[in-house]
């Protein structure tokens, strides 16, 4: 089995995140925001911020994904 994880997903997706990353989801009637925690295969594992007792989420990197610059990232 491949190791997928983040250098895998930044690269397919050319997207440049991290655990720690900032996201927003919107794909329901209002957006979540919340904190990416990690990764399950190609997938983002997010810890949303209205729910943090519940476990985290699975989802694509890209559907519905907008995620938050940090301040100190250089922009894309």
């Amino acid at each position: 089995m491949v190791e997928m994880g983040f250098d895998y997903i930044n690269r397919h997706y050319g997207i440049l995140i991290t655990r720690g990353s900032r996201c927003i989801y919107d794909a329901g009637v209002r957006a979540r925001h919340g904190t990416v925690i990690g990764t399950k295969g190609t997938y983002v594992r997010v810890r949303f911020d209205d729910a943090p007792e519940k476990p985290p989420s699975t989802l694509h990197p890209t559907w519905k994904m907008r995620y938050i610059p940090s301040p100190t990232e250089p922009p894309l």
